[in-house]
């Protein structure tokens, strides 16, 4: 980007409190920010991205937020119209993780890439000298 490159400030940014509007303000900043030094401009680069960082990671806090509560929110609902079952009990969890552990078994005494680690077992994690 070439240093007489002019930015064009996005339409939906509010009036600052002086009274000027945004694309005057914009411009003022990057006039500002054309008269620092090259090290001046690279703490200011870096402030910005941080704030942007910050900026991202609440907006995508919020959005996950607002997923949350629009999936507990059909949930209830569901619930509240009887169209989702209720969760299996304890007994049938485990006959649904004996019978999971049935269907893996052959997988795991014919193909030995999944058991390569378990000759590991026998070895001690990690050697050290007691002090």
């Amino acid at each position: 980007m070439s240093a007489t490159h002019v930015l064009e400030p996005p339409g939906d940014l509010t009036a600052p409190a002086n009274g000027l509007d945004s694309g005057t303000l914009l411009r003022q900043i990057l006039d500002a920010i054309r008269q620092l030094s090259l090290a001046e401009r690279l703490i200011v680069a870096e402030e910005v991205l941080q704030f942007l960082r910050e900026d991202l990671r609440l907006e995508r806090r919020e959005q996950k937020r607002k997923g949350m509560e629009a999936a507990a929110q059909l949930l209830r609902e569901d619930y509240e119209h009887g169209t989702v079952a209720s969760p299996p009990s304890w007994e049938e969890r485990c006959r649904q993780m004996a019978e999971a552990a049935q269907i893996a078994l052959p997988h795991y005494q014919h193909d030995h890439e999944l058991t390569i680690f378990t000759a590991l077992d026998g070895e001690d994690f990690y050697d050290y000298e007691a002090t």
